[in-house]
């Protein structure tokens, strides 16, 4: 279990988010700053980032399966930011 950093700078990247992590029976914390928001309740959501995009956000999975985190990270890849070249 460990935190990605994940960058959702718009309503659609936040609605897709939303839907996807839904999928998923464990639990599903937000990191913003100081506060732990629960990423599959969509008012915990936007009140934790519609508020302010340009600070960082962490996302992370709750569970001791392997298989589980391994799946969990490649469908939060598209929320990583990438580095521009």
């Amino acid at each position: 279990m460990s935190k990605i950093q994940i960058k959702l700078d718009s309503l659609s990247k936040i609605d897709k988010f939303s839907k996807l992590v839904l999928k998923y029976d464990n639990d599903v914390n937000l990191y913003k700053g100081h506060n732990v928001f629960d990423a599959k309740s969509v008012l915990s959501l936007y009140t934790a980032i519609a508020i302010d995009f340009s600070e960082n956000i962490y996302v992370e999975l709750i569970s001791n399966d392997e298989d589980e985190q391994i799946e969990f990270i490649k469908t939060m890849d598209e929320f990583i930011e990438k580095e521009k070249i």
